[in-house]
């Protein structure tokens, strides 16, 4: 189980709702925004998307997060239900994309 201290120090003066700190402030999210940066204007054979990839810290997402990601998620698979793609909607519910937590994409990964 993963659970994160909602007064999670990372997350500290970052707005409500924010993921920013521990969750996406690495030195690997900076390097893989300057690799974006680097890309801009490149031909797609071009651009290294591996140095574009981040590691999910799933353990620094706060239970505020959780409840964020809820809220939203909820509030777009609400709109989704009547227009949203059927392969996508029955896609999201194959990889248990659901409002309880941020996905954990080792998770998701394991189920694609």
């Amino acid at each position: 189980m993963h659970e994160a201290s909602a007064t999670n120090d990372a997350n500290k003066g970052a707005p409500k709702g924010s993921i920013a700190g521990a969750v996406i402030d690495t030195e690997e999210a900076r390097a893989a925004v300057a690799a974006a940066e680097r890309a801009e204007g490149l031909a797609p054979d071009e651009i290294d998307t591996s140095a574009l990839m981040v590691s999910q810290n799933y353990d620094a997402y706060t239970d505020e997060n959780h409840e964020v990601w809820g809220v939203m998620f909820s509030k777009r698979m609400e709109q989704l239900a009547g227009a949203g793609s059927r392969v996508f909607l029955e896609g999201a519910q194959a990889i248990n994309l659901n409002p309880d937590r941020v996905p954990d994409l080792a998770d998701v990964n394991a189920r694609l």
